[in-house]
């Protein structure tokens, strides 16, 4: 019976998540029995929030029936069964879950599939336990589950609510302590003063575009201590562009909004958000061949509020935008902000990224637009854009280039070679081809540039020569300039000579070879001097599980930060490319 015992605890264990390893020893010697109370409580909540009961499986519950000790500790944590998601066929069961779990506040979960065939007197349920709702999840709306509404409901414990609709005609929702609200559907109806993230999430058909966004402004005023803001649209495509359905709901939408950008231009003030520190907007619209409904949409939600210690900002938009401008003009008030200094701009095909951020690790100040789909020339668009003078504070251009063929650079009408400035900038790193950089120096002065750093993932001699040649064309020699990447070179000599043949140690005091070669066991960093034949070079070992560690400091960092803006950029082509796409467009989830 012992052993018997022994078996099922180890299999309940091992069965939810794998936490313990129980071994198959006597029942003195198995590790479970000797864990101590408190240690076996914390295990259990665990437990009960990784795997909690389902249709098909009690879950966690399960392990009240392994032994007499460990069923008399879960009996007596009520806030165990407090967080129940009550799937069970008897009504018995879930009366013996609210009884154990005493007068703790509760986390209700509204499933329809469940609630609506199992439970004939929800709206009685319902009512009787609303009050000790510390969470409520509904994602497919109480109102659909007996006419149930929660306006007009005080609910003093409630923390968190995740819920489709709460626009209800007449009294609020009073939640003095709910600090977290999900909604899909505006506006609400919902007093919560210490509110402190907010996620709204809208999935409408083209031809049902919800005509309140000008309300936006109006509902964030009353959130005064918000610190989080998402915001995210995806609209269906029940309609197609040309039909007439399709025109007067975008255009509805888009003269409320316009609207709105009319009032702050006469002189309205922004909604003062002085505690948001971060905000998401995501949209996946179908535009109109009259302009595109997401940019003005992003325009309006980015002017109406005055976050001025906004410091984390990602905006997504799923659209072709001709020209970016309109898109970028959206960025401006943080642009100008001088607490940013480093402006990336990352191509994956069809993906277009552009990112601000302080070269200070100490200063959270981040902003980061992302289009899912763009043609290939908008990444010169957006290097055309930031060299305003708007950009003056700017001191790092990072160029990354991920996809072949990479973007196209083929140049606009009328552009003269370095006809625009980039004034402030004093550092450029490129992760891509020679021809990218070689692009961007054929268009701008850089007056005030010192650094090049240069990754390239494949050698080109002809692109390096090109590159070599712009350089020399500089009226100002570079502090240094650093060449990485990989190559063929198994001698190590030809790293030299390649360098001296193209006169790299002309247009820069100092040329520093950071290539690999095909052996992965070590890698070098040769250093180039102006005015001699000099060479110096330092060889760094790489062993297993400390790649790279002797390197130096300068460089390692360079490399790490080289390498987190690929891996993540890559990772999130990988996640892309699972999703299904029409005519170019992301499918959202």
């Amino acid at each position: 019976m012992a052993s018997t015992r022994r078996l099922f605890a180890a299999n309940e264990v091992a069965g939810a998540t794998n936490i313990l390893q129980i071994g198959s020893g006597s029942s003195n010697d198995s590790p479970v029995y000797r864990l101590p109370g408190d240690i076996l409580a914390l295990i259990f909540d665990t437990l009960a929030f990784l795997e909690p009961p389902s249709f098909t499986s009690l879950g966690w519950v399960r392990l009240s029936h392994v032994s007499r000790e460990w069923r008399t500790l879960i009996l007596d944590r009520p806030l165990l069964w407090s967080r129940v998601v009550c799937n069970f066929n008897s009504e018995v069961a879930r009366s013996a879950a609210l009884a154990r779990s005493l007068d703790v506040p509760l986390s209700l979960y509204f499933l329809s599939s469940w609630w609506s065939l199992r439970t004939p007197d929800f709206r009685e349920l319902a009512h009787h336990l609303m009050h000790r709702a510390r969470l409520i999840s509904s994602p497919d709306g109480l109102h659909r589950h007996g006419n149930f509404r929660l306006t007009g409901h005080l609910l003093p414990l409630l923390e968190e609510l995740d819920i489709d609709v709460c626009n209800d005609d007449g009294n609020p929702l009073l939640a003095p302590s709910l600090w977290r609200l999900s909604i899909r559907t505006i506006p609400w109806n919902i007093t919560a003063p210490h509110l402190r993230l907010l996620k709204v999430a809208l999935n409408d058909r083209v031809e049902c575009f919800n005509p309140y966004f000008a309300q936006i402004p109006k509902l964030l005023s009353a959130i005064p201590l918000l610190e989080s803001f998402s915001f995210k649209l995806t609209a269906q495509y029940g309609l197609y562009e040309g039909e007439e359905g399709f025109s007067s709901a975008v255009h509805g939408a888009r003269r409320s909004i316009q609207g709105v950008l009319t009032a702050l231009d006469q002189g309205k003030p922004a909604v003062d958000m002085r505690h948001l520190k971060v905000m998401t907007i995501e949209a996946n619209t179908r535009g109109s061949s009259q302009g595109q409904f997401a940019a003005l949409l992003t325009t309006m939600l980015w002017r109406c509020l005055d976050a001025s210690h906004l410091g984390d900002i990602r905006i997504v938009l799923s659209e072709q935008f001709h020209p970016l401008s309109e898109l970028l003009d959206t960025m401006q008030k943080h642009v100008s902000s001088p607490r940013v200094d480093v402006l990336t701009i990352t191509y994956q095909w069809p993906s277009l990224e552009f990112t601000l951020t302080n070269s200070n690790p100490d200063e959270a100040s981040h902003c980061t637009f992302r289009l899912p789909s763009c043609d290939r020339t908008s990444f010169l668009d957006g290097i055309v854009y930031f060299s305003r003078d708007a950009s003056r504070q700017l001191k790092t251009l990072r160029l990354v280039s991920l996809s072949t063929p990479g973007p196209d650079l083929g140049g606009q009408i009328g552009f003269r070679p370095r006809s625009g400035a980039y004034p402030s900038i004093e550092s450029i790193e490129v992760y891509g081809p020679a021809s990218l950089l070689t692009r961007v120096l054929w268009m701008y002065t850089f007056p005030q540039l010192q650094t090049i750093a240069l990754h390239a993932p494949q050698h080109d001699h002809h692109e390096l020569a090109g590159l070599a040649g712009e350089l020399r064309g500089r009226p100002a020699k570079l502090k240094q300039f650093t060449l990485r990447g990989h190559t063929a070179y198994i001698d190590e000599t030809k790293f030299a000579r390649e360098i001296w043949a193209l006169r790299l140690v002309d247009p820069a005091e100092v040329v520093i070879d950071e290539r690999e070669g095909p052996e992965t066991g070590s890698s070098h960093s040769r250093v180039f001097k102006a005015g001699g034949s000099h060479v110096s070079s330092t060889t760094r070992t790489q062993k297993p599980g400390a790649a790279g560690r002797a390197a130096a400091p300068v460089s390692a960092a360079a490399r790490r930060r080289t390498d987190s803006i690929v891996g993540e950029v890559s990772a999130r082509g990988a996640r892309r490319s699972t999703e299904s796409s029409t005519n170019g467009r992301s499918t959202w989830r």
